[in-house]
């Protein structure tokens, strides 16, 4: 992995962490799942929301007040709108498509876990963490 790609790496799991345990505490894991396929979907067809994010000419204020109002359109929790606030005051918001790729990864491992104790296994429910949202929602498409 490049040193840019390894450290947009770091930045989005430490984003993804602190959301995904805020929403985690207040029981909003499932709105969150619904946020990021929807904020997965802006990104992989608004060229606009590309740009945006990826600006380094826009200043912080427009960047800011810009996904403020994307994140209230889309109806974000509050654990994933104030995480992304944050993330345009830091210029961070570059990492966006790595944080809604990781916090998936977080909540399918979650889900993955809980389903195996739920069934008695007695084994790692999920061996592979990292990719087991993808690879879940690639299942669902290929529907």
């Amino acid at each position: 992995m490049s040193e840019p790609a390894s450290i947009s790496s770091g930045i989005a799991a430490r984003y993804a962490t602190a959301i995904f345990e805020l929403a985690r505490e207040s029981k909003a894991l499932a709105k969150l799942e619904g946020n990021l396929d929807d904020m997965s979907a802006a990104l992989d067809t608004s060229a606009d929301l590309r740009a945006l994010i990826a600006s380094p000419v826009l200043s912080r204020e427009v960047q800011g007040s810009a996904i403020a109002a994307i994140a209230d359109k889309m109806g974000l929790v509050p654990e994933l709108r104030n995480g992304l606030a944050l993330m345009a005051a830091k210029r961070r918001l570059f990492v966006l498509p790595q944080l809604v790729a990781q916090l998936g990864d977080m909540i399918a491992a979650g889900s993955d876990l809980r389903q195996g104790a739920h069934e008695g296994a007695g084994r790692h429910a999920c061996q592979n963490p990292q990719g087991a949202h993808r690879a879940r929602r690639e299942t669902e498409n290929d529907r």
